[in-house]
């Protein structure tokens, strides 16, 4: 009897000590179903979609969330849409989502350069960007994928991206 009061006491100490995400309630968003992304074969309800000016209420009001930011137009970015739609799907994950070629106030991109400093380590922003960020603070992040400039992923390269989002998104998958 003792050894199982024990096993319940660290059981939840552990449970106790987990780190909690904080979440914004009035955070405006909008489903896209990321099909204005040539490279999406299907359609996605993992993307909620927000502004440059929303997504910072994620770190100045300590929320917590996958944020990617992007562009339809970007190569880089039709490859790392579906890689994160298939990720978001399997691991039952919901992604931030903004449109940069949609435009935002030069003060928008600003702040977030210094947000994101706190984690590139230096300022400036590429797309596709993807942050993990938890209670206010950017914990992690990958910019681009793996493929060369001018082709989509091969099946090697589709892996090795898989592997680097799911190692960034370690938080978020259980």
């Amino acid at each position: 009897m003792k050894k199982l009061i024990c096993f319940l006491m660290i059981g939840l100490l552990l449970c106790s000590c987990a780190e909690k995400k904080s979440t914004i309630e009035d955070l405006k968003t909008q489903p896209n179903d990321m099909m204005s992304y040539e490279t999406m074969k299907e359609p996605s309800d993992r993307f909620l979609e927000l502004t440059m000016e929303e997504s910072l209420r994620l770190f100045e009001e300590k929320g917590s969330g996958i944020l990617l930011i992007s562009r339809p137009s970007c190569p880089h970015c039709l490859n790392a849409v579906p890689v994160l739609a298939e990720l978001a799907e399997k691991h039952e994950l919901t992604i931030y989502y903004v449109n940069c070629a949609m435009g935002f106030e030069n003060e928008h991109l600003e702040k977030l350069e210094v947000y994101a400093a706190n984690v590139l380590g230096q300022r400036g922003v590429l797309v596709p960007i993807v942050f993990s960020i938890i209670n206010g603070e950017a914990v992690g992040k990958h910019i681009g994928t793996v493929a060369g400039e001018d082709g989509l992923l091969t099946d090697e390269q589709w892996d090795k991206t898989i592997e680097i989002y799911e190692k960034l998104l370690k938080d978020w998958i259980k």
